[in-house]
């Protein structure tokens, strides 16, 4: 019985291994870090390749299998990132998303770097690893359905010329501009109890990533005092 014990311990640290091997190498991150010494990330079950620099990720990339994601965590030098992310593309590994610390930005390059195009994503690192995995998934979801519609499709392909889409488009514009009618009065109500309630702009706008990471403003009314975000900072 102690030796039946024994081979079926074996045999499940044998599986156990096995299957931490596989999860090694379908999620292989890239982290390109000033400092390669004493990083979360080395202690993790990923074991990421790493690189101190932006040449030293070049080479690696040249001679390692493609990773499923590059992770930067450098201050940024922002000439730096653009020439990297066109060695990318001429190397075609402009495929490979990419994540920046959100640590080392301010709320100016964030909105630099998403308007650029230069970097897919942008999150806090520290305490956040476990959420790579997840960022891997969605990032392969996005690049396969873009794939899908990059074929010509015939409803997009030719909006000048396709009648389809202008009736679309100006039923999308009537139903708006009617439903903006029907609500005005309770939208006026609204912003008039906003401006009674608090002092400061009655609409609250910030800066949010679109569709193709394009940036644009997004509005609606103020629910909190003026400058909230930035006295929570």
């Amino acid at each position: 019985m102690q030796t039946t014990n024994n081979r079926s311990e074996n045999d499940f640290d044998e599986e156990r291994s096995e299957t931490t091997s596989n999860v090694i190498k379908k999620k292989k991150y890239f982290f390109i870090t000033e400092s390669t010494n004493n990083k979360p990330y080395q202690l993790n079950i990923m074991r990421p390749l790493l690189a101190s620099s932006y040449q030293q990720a070049k080479e690696i990339l040249l001679t390692e299998p493609q990773p499923e994601l590059i992770v930067i965590d450098l201050p940024l030098a922002h000439l730096e990132l653009i020439e990297f992310k066109v060695w990318l593309t001429a190397t075609a590994l402009n495929n490979i998303p990419i994540i920046y610390s959100e640590a080392a930005l301010n709320k100016e390059s964030i909105r630099q770097l998403f308007s650029q195009k230069l970097v897919d994503d942008v999150m806090l690192l520290d305490g956040n690893f476990e959420k790579l995995s997840s960022k891997v998934v969605f990032f392969q979801k996005y690049l396969y359905a873009k794939s899908k519609t990059s074929q010509p499709d015939q409803l997009y392909a030719n909006k000048s010329n396709n009648k389809s889409f202008g009736i679309i488009r100006v039923i999308d514009i009537v139903v708006a501009i009617s439903a903006l009618l029907f609500f005005s009065p309770l939208i006026l109500l609204l912003a008039i109890l906003i401006r009674l309630e608090s002092k400061g702009p009655i609409l609250y706008s910030s800066q949010r990533a679109g569709k193709g990471f394009k940036i644009f403003n997004f509005y609606k009314f103020r629910t909190m005092v003026a400058d909230a975000d930035k006295k929570i900072e």
